[in-house]
């Protein structure tokens, strides 16, 4: 039995040099990126990729983009509290609500929201011709 105590106290000492140099470079584990498209070939998924590459660089670690789609997006965020997933999101996850439709809410309460990191200028938004639109500002 001492032995084995001798040996436990022995292996913690040698591993005390390992908890300080980790405390230099922390290490954040894998970071999982949901974005709000379910495709893995539009501008979402390119802008999402090349973001989170050069962010694993920064941060020495693995990050991994999964195009789940809108809803599941929000859902894994809401799911999963612990900052180990994150969401980059584009205009239909903020437009349903500003533009009242159902089932979709304020994100800007509910979340911390970054920076805007790349603009898609082919965007375009089709309506039928009927319809009476009423512009803001």
């Amino acid at each position: 039995m001492k032995k084995l105590i001798k040996h436990a106290i022995a292996f913690s000492l040698m591993a005390l040099p390992m908890v300080a140099m980790s405390a230099d470079k922390p290490n954040f584990g894998n970071i999982r990126v949901v974005i709000g498209s379910k495709s893995t070939g539009g501008d979402t998924y390119q802008a999402a990729a090349i973001i989170s590459e050069a962010l694993a660089k920064k941060l020495d670690t693995n990050i991994k983009v999964d195009a789940v789609g809108s809803s599941a997006a929000f859902s894994t965020l809401k799911r999963v509290g612990n900052g180990s997933t994150i969401m980059i999101f584009h205009d239909q996850s903020y437009l349903g609500n500003l533009y009242g439709t159902r089932g979709y809410y304020d994100i800007f309460n509910q979340y911390i929201i970054g920076p805007t990191f790349a603009i898609n200028p082919a965007n375009a938004y089709l309506v039928p011709k009927k319809i009476t639109l009423q512009y803001a500002g």
